[in-house]
């Protein structure tokens, strides 16, 4: 039987077929990886729209955040984001990417151990590299780890404040305990954990200077 496509062809037996890229776009991830949606697209078109939806989405949370001190009350991200500045491993252009941020110092704390930094974005904080569970890595991970040296934009007290940073991956011990903790703090990390075969990075970007 011919698919539905539209709603308005009427009733048909099934819903419209979506590819990947169409529900990367369209949902509310919470990493806001949503950059690789044009890059799983299967046509140039759709390439093309989705990098247009991806972009616009991103410069509104961008927008948000530094409006309002790190802010963000869309899809309820809250003060849980920070803008990660990293520079095109091809194109050696200048990114900014929104991405969702755990405390590093929390987490050292979990673990048993202590920190010595004066104010969390001293200790840094914690990335995953999720992709809303896609099977490659977003475009930000190749990027900080072609150019480790970045710039991070975090509020803090209603203003929003900016210190270079270094990236460093989590080697697979440490990144499986971060990941276990993050998907305890926020499950939805291990949904997408579910929906690929790869091993989603983690990344520790600690601030320098």
């Amino acid at each position: 039987m011919e698919r539905c496509r539209s709603r308005d062809a009427g009733p048909c037996a099934e819903p419209a077929p979506r590819d990947r890229a169409t529900e990367l776009a369209t949902e509310p991830a919470t990493e806001l990886a949503l950059a690789l949606a044009f890059a799983l697209a299967p046509s140039g078109a759709r390439i093309r729209g989705a990098r247009v939806a991806v972009v616009s989405f991103n410069d509104g949370i961008i927008d948000e955040f530094r409006a309002n001190g790190g802010h963000v009350s869309t899809y309820g991200f809250g003060d849980g984001l920070v803008l990660l500045h990293t520079v095109g491993a091809r194109s050696g252009e200048a990114r900014v990417h929104p991405v969702a941020a755990f405390p590093a110092d929390s987490f050292d704390a979990t673990a048993g151990g202590r920190t010595t930094a004066s104010s969390p974005e001293a200790a840094g904080w914690l990335v995953v590299a999720s992709a809303a569970g896609a099977d490659a890595h977003p475009a930000w991970f190749h990027n900080l780890t072609a150019n480790p040296e970045v710039r991070v934009e975090f509020g803090r007290d209603g203003e929003v404040h900016t210190v270079e940073a270094r990236a460093t991956v989590l080697d697979r011990a440490e990144r499986d305990a971060a990941y276990a903790e993050i998907v305890r703090r926020s499950p939805g990390f291990g949904e997408y954990e579910k929906k690929t075969d790869r091993v989603i990075p983690v990344v520790r970007v600690t601030r320098i200077g």
